[in-house]
């Protein structure tokens, strides 16, 4: 009944402000006009607007942006999550300029989102495109045939025979680096700090088998590069579309991504050729009679 009551006020409401905008259409075409789109634009969206969850209280057309913003740049963006999450549930919505957010730790809605209905929850241009100078069109950045294509590639470098020959090896040895770094510190340690380290570590030395050597060196210009970068696409995801302006214009946090960018592209085609030269180098053993061109010596 309070649901079919508030249906009945809101379809009241809209009954009155087309009735007012007919009026002003009367007198002033042109200002009636907008008026007129502003209302269909508003009466989709609060069709678009779940019913059923609580909506976090924020300042309106902005919404939580400002805490947004102060939680990115005081590091405390998570705690504060926390603190919406415990006033409002599991489940809350809010709206930030040119989009809607729903925030959820409900495991129910979890399973819906990334296993029942995957294919229904894509990430949208809207998502990607701030992060596609970094991630590209890899899986965590793409939707359907794309993502599927690049997770059947992954999928061959986590074979049962790659875990007991490789990857199992890898996190041994990383692992105890972990510890004699634990064992050697005195005092307070960045955990956040050391498990991007070993995970980074890790995956360079499992998918392109190189030693990225950041447990070794934690001011590492490419584990710098590649935390840095990623905290700037973060603002650039909250900060849409204006990013684009700032990247347009070479100012400010964009200006400083490119930096990183070029790091960590240079050292990437480093590990292309590096790869490149121990396939040929394999090719040749295999074949004397080939050149390092891989074509026939005459």
């Amino acid at each position: 009944m309070p649901q079919q009551l508030a249906s009945r006020n809101q379809v009241a409401v809209v009954r009155r402000l087309a009735a007012a905008a007919r009026g002003l259409m009367q007198q002033h075409g042109g200002l009636a006009s907008s008026l007129l789109v502003l209302l269909i634009l508003w009466v989709r969206r609060r069709r678009c607007m779940p019913s059923k969850v609580r909506w976090l209280p924020a300042i309106p057309v902005l919404g939580p942006l400002v805490q947004v913003l102060q939680g990115l740049r005081k590091c405390t963006l998570l705690d504060t999550y926390v603190k919406w999450h415990q006033k409002l549930g599991q489940t809350f919505a809010y709206t930030v300029p040119g989009r809607m957010v729903i925030a959820t730790i409900e495991p129910r809605n979890i399973e819906h989102v990334l296993k029942t209905k995957f294919d229904s929850y894509v990430k949208g241009h809207v998502f990607a495109e701030p992060f596609t100078d970094l991630l590209g069109e890899g899986i965590f950045n793409v939707d359907g045939g794309g993502w599927q294509h690049q997770r059947k590639t992954a999928s061959r470098m986590f074979t049962k025979r790659q875990f007991e020959t490789h990857i199992w090896k890898v996190v041994e040895s990383n692992t105890t680096k972990v510890m004699d770094i634990l064992d050697s510190t005195k005092g307070t340690l960045d955990m956040f700090n050391l498990m991007n380290r070993f995970t980074l570590d890790t995956i360079g030395k499992i998918g392109f088998s190189k030693d990225i050597g950041s447990l070794e060196d934690p001011t590492s210009p490419f584990l710098r590069s590649f935390d840095r970068a990623q905290q700037i696409l973060i603002w650039r995801f909250w900060s849409n579309p204006a990013w684009k302006i700032f990247r347009w214009l070479g100012i400010g946090w964009e200006r400083e991504l490119q930096e990183h960018l070029g790091r960590l592209n240079a050292y990437a085609r480093g590990i292309i050729k590096e790869l490149e030269g121990k396939i040929r180098a394999k090719i040749d053993a295999k074949d004397p009679q080939r050149g390092g061109s891989g074509e026939k010596n005459e």
